[in-house]
């Protein structure tokens, strides 16, 4: 039987979107993911998991530059890197490990994509226009995510 691996699809390797974090301090409850949306925008996302509902704020990023700073800070504050379940599939029949074929990789994101849809436990909340505050932090709290950069003048 062969086993084959696959690969996480968040914090890959080579440093491309999407980033997934958590705050440690909060026992996991409060999430960071950052990623491009079906328009190609990189869009930011914490979340809060209030146990009964899961505030968010949502907002899109210029570029994947910023992305990297954001997440940088997160690390500098002592947030960690979600680590998703690892997935290995089995192959009755075959003896030598393989890669996924394009084919079944391709099966595999439609069924996730079908499956997301079908969660319950998302909200299907568009991120708020460019511009626009957050959908509001009814937990008491609030989620600051526009850069400090030392380099420029302004404070």
């Amino acid at each position: 039987m062969t086993e084959v691996k696959a690969e996480p699809v968040v914090n890959r390797e080579d440093d491309s979107l999407p980033y997934a974090y958590f705050n440690p301090e909060t026992e996991g409850k409060l999430t960071w993911v950052c990623g491009q949306n079906q328009d190609g925008k990189i869009t930011s996302v914490f979340c809060m998991d209030l146990g009964t509902h899961k505030d968010k704020k949502c907002e899109y990023l210029p570029d994947i530059e910023k992305a990297r700073w954001v997440r940088e800070e997160l690390v500098k504050a002592g947030w960690q890197k979600l680590r998703p379940p690892e997935v290995t599939f089995t192959f009755p029949g075959e003896k030598e490990p393989r890669n996924l074929s394009r084919k079944e990789k391709r099966y595999l994101q439609r069924k996730m994509k079908k499956m997301q849809k079908q969660n319950p436990f998302t909200d299907d909340q568009p991120p708020p226009n460019e511009g626009e505050g957050s959908s509001g932090a009814s937990g008491g709290y609030d989620l600051d995510v526009t850069p400090q950069n030392p380099d420029s003048s302004q404070g």
